[in-house]
């Protein structure tokens, strides 16, 4: 186990409010940018292109925190934006302070230069919080990668008592493919697999002219990709019911169209469709990090479900993306069973989780016991599983 960080190595403070984070931006920024150099997994959800957009579309009725370590020279060498808000724990709702940027977010990470920097303001900013900010009742840190350096870092200081141990939940999967890989080591897939693809791309065929572009958006073409998802997700089946999805109006749209505005120049944001006949059927767009596309939104028309849409724009993606100038493609965010397509391509998956830290309180004791309960839930709906696939597995097979 490493060393404590000195805490007299560094200088902390908490900055507040969209001004704080505005501020803080710049440090921020740069704090993603050597992540990305060093570590193979996302930092785009830490950067201010990210953050500030959500802050301003997202956060009525949120507090923002941001908890900044400073080095003597007083550089920032780690920061946590975090935002006090309610969230769901089991079957209880309870004021938390979590990551800013959630529930959208889909990877976070506490961005710092050093182990010892993201310990030491883990630890300043939990006592910090607990002296200095009222009203929560726990953490929930969420899709924190489970091999990553935040959980390391939690870890560590659980085991020395400088923080309340987490009750440990998954979150997610994301599934990641390196094309340079796939490309020297030959597709994994099995026929079947590859079968299916080749019956939807003949399939679609058949309805008139295919085609399947994946290209970074510029200016040009930006307002028309927008357009187009907005109206597949109209068509698609997080629609049928007419409630809302995240590109329609409302907070989270207004919030992605300014993403979109700080990417698109920067060249930062993909998109892949499947055209019949000119016309746009389905839509996966994504931002880019270096050379990883981070897959964030996928819909297709609901009347062409059964031609595998999905399926048949990953193929592209994967055969395409080299040309845009892209090593990995990530799925960045996918169910716990671990069924996002992407998989089928044999390429490592992240395991993502929910750390709950209840605060040393009467109410934390209330949130770590519906954590306990909702672990005991979790339990018996598995032995249940399990006991339904024995029973099934003993009964004899009919005539």
């Amino acid at each position: 186990m490493a060393p404590p960080a000195n805490d007299s190595d560094f200088r902390f403070e908490c900055l507040t409010g969209l001004a704080g984070l505005e501020a803080a931006a710049p440090a921020l920024d740069a704090l993603a940018v050597q992540g990305t150099a060093e570590l193979e997994r996302p930092w785009f959800y830490t950067s201010s292109a990210w953050l500030l957009a959500w802050a301003r579309h997202c956060c009525e009725g949120v507090d923002i925190f941001v908890f900044l370590a400073r080095d003597a020279a007083g550089e920032v060498v780690a920061a946590l934006p975090m935002a006090k808000q309610k969230v769901r724990i089991g079957r209880m709702h309870t004021p938390a302070l979590t990551v800013l940027g959630w529930p959208a977010t889909d990877n976070f990470e506490v961005p710092a230069t050093s182990a010892a920097a993201r310990e030491a303001l883990l630890r300043w900013a939990w006592d910090h919080a607990r002296a200095s900010i009222s009203g929560w009742t726990c953490w929930m840190l969420r899709e924190i990668d489970a091999d990553g350096p935040t959980v390391a870092a939690i870890d560590a200081l659980r085991d020395r008592g400088s923080l309340s141990s987490p009750e440990v939940f998954p979150a997610g999967v994301s599934p990641t493919l390196d094309l340079a890989a796939f490309a020297a080591d030959g597709d994994p897939r099995t026929k079947k697999q590859l079968y299916r693809i080749t019956k939807f791309r003949r399939k679609l065929d058949k309805k008139g002219e295919v085609e399947v572009p994946f290209w970074r958006v510029t200016d040009a073409d930006a307002e028309q990709t927008w357009q187009n998802a907005v109206d597949i997700e109209s068509r698609s089946w997080k629609g049928e019911d007419g409630d809302a999805t995240s590109l329609q109006e409302g907070k989270n749209a207004d919030m992605l169209r300014e993403v979109w505005a700080s990417a698109v120049p920067n060249g930062a944001l993909a998109c892949c469709e499947v055209r019949l006949d000119g016309k746009a059927l389905a839509s996966h767009w994504g931002f880019i990090e270096g050379d990883r596309f981070l897959s964030f939104h996928m819909a297709y028309d609901n009347e062409y479900r059964s031609y595998g849409l999905g399926s048949v724009m990953l193929e592209d993606m994967v055969q395409l993306g080299a040309g845009i100038g892209l090593r990995f493609i990530d799925a960045s965010r996918g169910n716990t069973a671990g069924t996002h397509i992407l998989g089928l391509y044999g390429g490592p998956v992240r395991q993502q989780m929910q750390l709950v830290l209840p605060r040393r309180s009467p109410a934390g004791v209330w949130v770590r016991m519906h954590c306990k309960a909702r672990h005991a839930r979790a339990r018996r709906a598995e032995a249940e599983v399990a006991k339904a696939a024995a029973a099934e597995t003993k009964t004899p097979a009919k005539a």
